[in-house]
């Protein structure tokens, strides 16, 4: 153990960042998100992201009268900046259940807890609406999705000339794929993702038998995966990383794509070279050993193995979603989580995208 935490200490990880919204004109792939909730951030920052677009989050009590004007694209999870940005002429993305009047809008609230069935891009789910749940009953504009409450089916979102709605966004059922689809358009771009399975946070100390066998079963069952390796700076001439450089090398013999995790934020990033310097030293580092590690070229909605268990297929095979997915892995600790989680990636039919078509412009096998 103190081996690991040692090693662990000196391979430094991630910045997590929040851009902050005061600036100068925004760029155009810029959205400004004002929230009053950091998980409801997180979720819909994500969904963004996977998006591609960039996210300038700020909370609601930091909210500034003007800020709205800066942006093209404005994404709203508290009704405060609204009739601003609807006077300034902005279309703008509202999502949850701070709204309670939205122009040419109307709503309705459950009475009473009661099981729904949702439809999202040729998929479906059942799920269960808690009392007060807000759902739309009438607009102007087109629907994305629907969710069927007794015998009468109502929109999951609609887009209207100035506003773009989903009163119900929840990051564990279809409706987060409703408010995807939602974006795409918002952004004027194309509805269909990609699928991956991700392992997630490989470290020179994981077990590296178990991580080679996971690779060897993923392939022998066609499944494209993407190994997302953490940074190491120093002490690159240990044993051990040759042993993690030659399992890294079989992994990418066999069709795995690797990526470089960002780096984990500790205390230590005051100590010795800048962290960008520190990362060029870390892919150097893999490239002297032959392996190759891609850029992050895409960041794609994570969502667990449960949630995806939920989602029937109407009338295809396999799940396919609006925008890209991943479905990420930690290293398995032993053969039967990792035969139990292949079972369920084949029960689903998935389409699993392979990662190295972005820098080959190559579909494989």
């Amino acid at each position: 153990m103190v081996k690991k935490a040692v090693i662990f200490i000196m391979m430094t990880a991630v910045l997590l960042a929040v851009v902050p919204v005061r600036s100068a004109r925004a760029e155009s792939d810029q959205v400004l998100l004002v929230y009053r909730n950091k998980s409801e951030m997180s979720m819909i920052s994500n969904l963004i992201i996977a998006c591609g677009k960039q996210v300038n989050a700020l909370d609601v009590v930091e909210y500034e009268a003007g800020m709205v004007a800066d942006y093209d694209y404005i994404v709203l999870l508290d009704d405060a900046p609204l009739l601003e940005a609807l006077d300034l002429g902005k279309r703008v993305v509202c999502a949850g259940d701070a709204f309670q009047t939205l122009p040419g809008i109307q709503m309705k609230t459950t009475v009473h807890t009661m099981r729904v069935e949702l439809d999202v891009y040729n998929n479906a789910e059942s799920v269960v609406y808690q009392m007060h749940t807000p759902y739309i009953t009438k607009y102007n504009g087109r629907s994305i999705g629907s969710v069927t409450i007794g015998e009468a089916a109502y929109p999951l979102c609609v887009m209207t000339d100035h506003i773009l709605y989903a009163p119900y966004v929840n990051a564990d059922d279809l409706s987060i794929f409703a408010v995807g689809q939602m974006l795409n358009r918002y952004f004027g771009q194309n509805d269909g993702g990609k699928m991956y399975v991700m392992i997630d946070e490989v470290y020179p100390f994981d077990d590296l038998n178990m991580l080679q066998l996971t690779a060897k079963k993923l392939y022998e069952n066609g499944i494209p995966f993407i190994l997302s390796v953490m940074p190491v700076y120093y002490n690159t001439e240990y044993p051990s990383f040759k042993r993690f450089a030659n399992a890294l090398r079989y992994i990418q013999s066999i069709g795995g794509s690797m990526i470089m995790h960002a780096p984990l934020e500790t205390n230590n990033e005051l100590v010795g070279d800048p962290l960008d310097v520190r990362m060029e030293k870390a892919f150097q580092t893999f490239a002297d050993q032959s392996v190759i590690i891609y850029d992050e070229v895409i960041t794609p909605y994570a969502i667990s193995l449960d949630a995806l268990s939920g989602m029937l297929p109407q009338n295809e095979l396999y799940v396919s979603l609006p925008i890209d997915t991943v479905v990420k892995f930690h290293v398995f600790r032993t053969e039967q989580e990792l035969d139990d989680a292949i079972v369920s990636i084949n029960k689903k039919w998935l389409q699993i995208g392979d990662y190295r078509r972005y820098f080959t412009g190559k579909e494989y096998l």
